[in-house]
């Protein structure tokens, strides 16, 4: 039966961290008035930049036009830049801009504030607790992968 319970706990644990995290995101993705999927495609562009049109699209799942559409928001916004290809005029290269750059690290700094202020609400103790258990869950979870 502990497998059953494990698997309950499991579900509750994972169910608990993601609403946490997209509520840590949310809050430090307001701050810096972008939407969460605008900056989940800031990360996409930053780690395969300059990246095609099409590239991403497949990525992020969703038609050429509508990655275009989520494109342009993103260099209005200034944060991103198309560059042509000069190989074939029909590519379109994406990168980010020194302000989309900056952003992403705006961003990880807010996100840690927030984290840091929520971890202060828990005593020195309850902290040390937290900290002992997240290790020990991060070397068990490191045998399945």
């Amino acid at each position: 039966m502990v497998i059953g319970d494990l698997n309950n706990e499991f579900s509750t644990f994972f169910i608990n961290c993601s609403t946490w995290f997209r509520e840590l995101t949310r809050e430090s993705l307001n701050e810096l008035g972008i939407t969460s999927g605008q900056y989940k495609l800031l990360h996409i562009i930053k780690k395969s930049q300059p990246c095609r049109m099409s590239e991403l699209s497949d990525n992020i799942h969703v038609s050429c036009g509508s990655a275009t559409v989520m494109v342009n928001k993103l260099v209005e916004m200034g944060l991103t830049e198309r560059m042509d290809s000069p190989k074939d005029r029909r590519v379109i290269y994406i990168k980010l801009t020194k302000a989309g750059e900056s952003l992403i690290d705006e961003h990880k700094r807010i996100f840690n504030e927030i984290l840091k202020r929520r971890l202060t609400k828990l005593t020195e103790e309850e902290q040390k607790i937290l900290l002992d258990n997240v290790r020990e869950l991060n070397h068990l979870l490191e045998k399945f992968l």
